[in-house]
């Protein structure tokens, strides 16, 4: 276990380190900012939690400015429109903010119930959730920004890979050596009974399961679409690294990351039909029925999946009608109108407080609910969730005419979708990746009209060297 002492001091060398090489090597800089938007560990505490996924984005635009990336562009077109969905969270959030502070003033119930966890949690809960958001989207152009080749967008691509299997991997020796595989301050157990059998989940340095299990599932429907799309000649490597991939996401435990990798894989086999290479498609889908066919038939999978799926969602003491994200949803049912804009950012929690089940009172925190789409509903709306959709959608559009990116293109809006509907981590994950896809597809296409007007005699020798 790690003194919070050696925790901060971890955190500040990795922190100082990811700085120094923003002015040193781009790549070196992409590839630490993926690397770590998994990790919870360390993390830096002051009041509220400062995690890396929450400081991925303003870290790399503050660095941006100081060295004056000259990346492919915070100006791109494919970004113009996300500045809507930023524009569009503050406004909600002002006004509700202001409505709050003034008249409603709901956070002195919050205080009341003792469900404040601290200041930042009651009275400035609404400022700190916007500032967190804006924190988590921001991710979208830490890439776009500094990478001025195709080669430093896949880097950053390569760290987010990189961030997983460290995070992953260290759980599994951490249940090895020590009986737990979730590594954190805490020593959480993360233990999980099967019947009569306690097993250890995986989470690794992600804090908790849930969280480790969020990353891979949105890592998953990137590896599914560089099965699908990516060249032939790394197709094992990306096949073995979507199998180790699965397993260590059904090791988590976790139903909110089975049930969004399964939605987010399922989409993009759906939108891939037209245009994956039969074969590859068909390798997808026959791995599917296998792991359909253990599922119901190996014995201990099928109580695993009996006990966290079908227990807890059809059993007698089923926790659905327990879960946080059903408030907000209560709050809307008496409200419906409240439904198109959501409460703002933060404002969300403070709503769904008259709902809450004595049962939840005992955790003494406001009931934030857990899957991000439903989070993203009570604070945004269905206008804020159908922009971020409807932009996710125009983005793979834009992504498929560089025909050279079909992998990332593939993985735009299944990624979005994994991400919606798991732990809120994955958010960062999903936007970090989906602007190296965007700026990859810019990139590229850049690239290839660079080449097509050089000369034929210097464009042979290029394809030869690349081809070495």
């Amino acid at each position: 276990m790690l003194s919070p002492v050696a925790e901060l001091g971890i955190f500040i060398l990795m922190f100082v380190t990811l700085c120094a090489s923003a002015f040193f090597s781009v790549r070196w800089f992409l590839f630490g900012l993926g690397f770590v938007l998994p990790l919870m560990l360390p993390r830096l505490e002051v009041g509220v939690g400062l995690d890396w996924y929450k400081l991925v984005g303003p870290l790399a635009i503050v660095l941006g400015v100081l060295a004056r990336a000259r990346g492919v562009g915070l100006g791109r077109s494919f970004l113009k429109p996300f500045l809507f969905v930023i524009a569009y969270a503050m406004v909600v959030s002002a006004v509700w903010m202001f409505i709050e502070y003034n008249f409603l003033e709901r956070y002195r119930l919050a205080a009341a119930m003792e469900m404040g966890g601290g200041i930042a949690q009651y009275r400035y809960k609404m400022p700190v959730q916007l500032g967190s958001f804006l924190g988590q989207v921001l991710a979208i152009f830490a890439v776009p920004l500094w990478a001025r080749n195709a080669l430093q967008a896949r880097t950053a691509i390569l760290g987010v890979l990189f961030g997983c299997s460290v995070s992953a991997g260290s759980g599994a020796v951490h249940a090895v050596l020590r009986g737990s595989g979730t590594v954190n301050t805490a020593e959480m157990t993360a233990a999980l009974s099967i019947g009569e059998v306690d097993v250890n989940r995986l989470g690794g340095l992600s804090g908790e399961p849930k969280l480790l299990g969020a990353c891979l599932a949105v890592v998953l429907v990137y590896l599914l679409a560089r099965q699908l799309f990516g060249a032939a000649a790394q197709s094992r490597r990306n096949l073995a690294l979507f199998l180790a991939g699965s397993l260590a996401l059904f090791w988590t435990y976790s139903t909110s990351a089975w049930a969004a990798a399964t939605l987010g894989i399922a989409t993009t086999v759906i939108l891939s039909l037209r245009l994956a290479k039969p074969s590859r498609l068909a390798t997808v889908l026959v791995l599917a029925g296998i792991a359909a066919t253990a599922a119901v038939s190996v014995g201990v999978v099928a109580s695993i999946l009996d006990s966290r799926v079908t227990d807890r969602v059809f059993g007698e003491q089923n926790e659905l009608g327990l879960q946080k994200d059903v408030y907000v949803l209560e709050a809307f049912r008496d409200n419906p109108w409240d439904a198109l804009f959501g409460y703002g950012l933060g404002g969300g929690d403070f709503a769904a407080i008259p709902y809450v089940e004595w049962l939840h009172l005992k955790y003494k925190r406001t009931p934030t609910a857990g899957v991000t789409i439903v989070r993203i509903l009570g604070d945004l709306g269905v206008v804020g969730v159908s922009m971020i959709v409807g932009i996710g959608f125009w983005w793979r559009r834009r992504a498929l005419k560089a025909r050279k990116v079909m992998a990332e293109a593939a993985f735009i809006v299944g990624g979005l979708l994994a991400a919606l509907f798991c732990s809120l981590i994955a958010l960062s994950l999903y936007f970090y990746l989906a602007g190296a896809c965007l700026a990859l597809a810019a990139l590229s296409g850049e690239e290839e009209q660079a080449v097509q007007a050089m000369p034929e005699s210097r464009r042979d020798e290029m394809v030869v060297a690349h081809a070495a």
